[in-house]
């Protein structure tokens, strides 16, 4: 199985707070991975809480049989809004009701911060089902 790391550096700088020199995982964060067990690659949007504020990252394409980490979240609930692609249609969508999140659509990628991002252009609001990440590393799978 593969294991993709989509900007793990960029990201542990941005969900962390890192600064220059040593980089140490804050202890408080929660790190998980999401895991595509389907025949076909996926995008997935991903919204989590960085300790007081809500942020949204995607669109992540994960490859079938694949695993996307490097993500942390301050306190265990994670919402996403996924769909598996053929290279011509949509095959599955993973969306839900848990919650109502800011994405950019279409985009080549995007972190958005929920006080600080307003409808308009790209941006659009979209459900996702939330998954509670319940011990460190754990990986949810999308069938």
């Amino acid at each position: 199985m593969s294991t993709i790391k989509p900007g793990v550096a960029l990201l542990f700088c941005l969900l962390c707070g890192a600064s220059t020199g040593a980089q140490t995982v804050d202890e408080r964060l929660i790190p998980f991975s999401v895991q595509n067990t389907t025949k076909y690659p996926l995008w997935i949007a991903i919204g989590f809480n960085e300790g007081d504020e809500f942020v949204s990252a995607g669109w992540y394409k994960i490859e079938s049989a694949a695993t996307l980490d490097g993500f942390y979240t301050a306190d265990g609930d994670v919402y996403y809004n996924a769909y598996s692609w053929d290279g011509k249609k949509k095959v599955k969508t993973w969306l839900g009701t848990d919650k109502m999140v800011y994405v950019e659509d279409p985009s080549n990628g995007f972190r958005l911060k929920e006080s600080r991002t307003r409808l308009g252009g790209k941006i659009k609001k979209v459900g996702m089902k939330k998954v509670t990440i319940e011990k460190r590393g754990q990986v949810f799978k999308l069938r």
